[in-house]
């Protein structure tokens, strides 16, 4: 009896391990997730939308935000424990691609990081001016990258400048101040030092002057152990995440407020930082990385950190595309989900309904009560396409399952009057279009792709 005691104990104390590693449960059934900002509107949009929303409520998550300096920093807190999800700026991807986290959604591409020098420093347009300055930068960040391209263009480098490693607070007090000639920084504090600075400060360099060597990628990540333990659980955080994106890019105002109160700022400052990135939807997101967009998007910013990653990493290593398409999947089935299921009906309310369907399809004289599929003995197997019906087509890759569905829509838009909607979490809609344009018109894909 002791031993089996003495198993059991230690299986408890196994169990009660393994839970700590993992995200915290609520006594309600909710998971609470730690999640990593950083205090501007790039960072907060998505997730304040998806709060505020009720989005995170709905996936029953309880949302913990912690404010951070930066992306370094959030990585090191993960690793730690002490954070669970964090968000990063383009800086911090190369620890991602170096093995130390994993990307499982992509958040934009930026133009929050900036140089910025003092005219009455000394500081002009022309890079070389930079040479004997004194500097502040934060090490690891998307702005230091930006600063070494500076340099690196009037054929400098960090040795020929007096370099001071600072976190963005300090750097914007030394620079309000007047106690540096210039900094290397990043939204908002380069709004606020460009504000309190007045006509003496001026941006030098920023994202846009070096679109050409990198794309300044942010994303949200997390520790490999962590999306293994909790797969379910970030499936659904990314989805809150999808929905809280939709919103931000309809409702840009309220959003903003939403981030100013977070942060306790001003709204005017956060929403100015409205242009600080291209802000996609999550269709827009999710159609592009089945184009390839993301993924290449990725691969350049790999390039630009240089020697300093492992440039034979796979992008497919650190960047979790299944994480985003499985939310994506999940967010259109909850469409059909999402309808209204009600309590308990008494017979007697649905009958009407029901007898008025069986007199329609009586009147109609059609053989099957749905739409044609085009395919008759698939419509005499089926009945036709029936409302609330959800068709699977399953099938080995490469047997055609597309096509089949492509014929289809296409029949039922040509045929029924019906308006016919087409969802592809593997094809752009121009390679849609095209095929669709094959069939038509019986020329091979192929020959159509390659106008022969």
């Amino acid at each position: 009896m002791k031993k089996v005691l003495a198993i059991l104990l230690i299986a408890t104390i196994a169990l009660t391990s393994l839970a700590a590693n993992g995200a915290a449960e609520a006594t309600d059934g909710t998971d609470t997730v730690r999640v990593a900002y950083m205090t501007n509107y790039a960072s907060l949009c998505s997730v304040m939308a998806g709060i505020e929303t009720g989005a995170f409520a709905d996936e029953g998550i309880n949302v913990e935000l912690v404010e951070f300096a930066d992306g370094p920093t959030i990585i090191a807190a993960m690793e730690s424990g002490s954070i669970d999800i964090g968000y990063i700026g383009h800086g911090a991807h190369s620890l991602c691609i170096n093995g130390r986290a994993k990307i499982f959604a992509f958040s934009h591409v930026g133009n929050g990081d900036a140089v910025i020098g003092l005219r009455s420093h000394g500081v002009t347009e022309d890079f070389a001016s930079l040479a004997g300055k004194s500097i502040g930068y934060a090490s690891g960040t998307s702005s230091e990258l930006i600063l070494r391209w500076a340099l690196e263009e009037a054929g400098l480098t960090m040795d020929d400048v007096v370099a001071y490693e600072m976190d963005a607070a300090a750097i914007t007090s030394a620079m309000t101040s007047g106690s540096l000639d210039a900094c290397a920084n990043w939204s908002p504090a380069t709004f606020t030092i460009l504000d309190a600075m007045g006509d003496d400060a001026f941006v030098v360099a920023d994202n846009v002057t070096f679109a050409d060597r990198s794309a300044s990628v942010a994303s949200w990540i997390v520790m490999n152990d962590w999306a293994e333990e909790n797969h379910d659980l970030l499936v659904r955080f990314t989805r809150a995440l999808y929905k809280g994106m939709d919103y931000r890019a309809a409702n840009i105002e309220e959003t903003a407020q939403w981030v100013a109160n977070q942060l306790g700022a001003s709204y005017d400052t956060i929403y100015a930082q409205r242009g600080d990135a291209e802000w996609l939807t999550s269709a827009q997101l999710i159609e592009q990385i089945n184009d390839g967009t993301i993924e290449q998007l990725y691969e350049v910013q790999k390039q630009s950190f240089g020697d300093s990653v492992d440039q034979s990493t796979p992008v497919s290593d650190y960047v979790m595309f299944d994480v985003m398409l499985e939310a994506a999947e999940r967010k259109i089935y909850a469409l059909r989900q999402g309808r209204s299921t009600g309590g308990l009906t008494h017979i007697a309310a649905i009958l009407p309904a029901v007898y008025e369907r069986i007199s329609e399809a009586a009147a109609s004289g059609s053989s099957i009560p749905g739409l044609s599929t085009g395919l008759y003995d698939l419509d005499d197997a089926i009945m036709g396409l029936n409302k609330g019906d959800l068709i699977l087509v399953a099938a080995r890759p490469g047997m055609g399952k597309t096509s089949i569905a492509l014929n289809i829509a296409m029949h039922v838009g040509k045929h029924s009057g019906k308006a016919v909607a087409v969802f592809s979490l593997e094809m752009s809609k121009e390679q849609l279009v095209s095929r669709l344009l094959s069939g038509e018109s019986l020329v091979d894909g192929q020959k159509l792709q390659t106008g022969a």
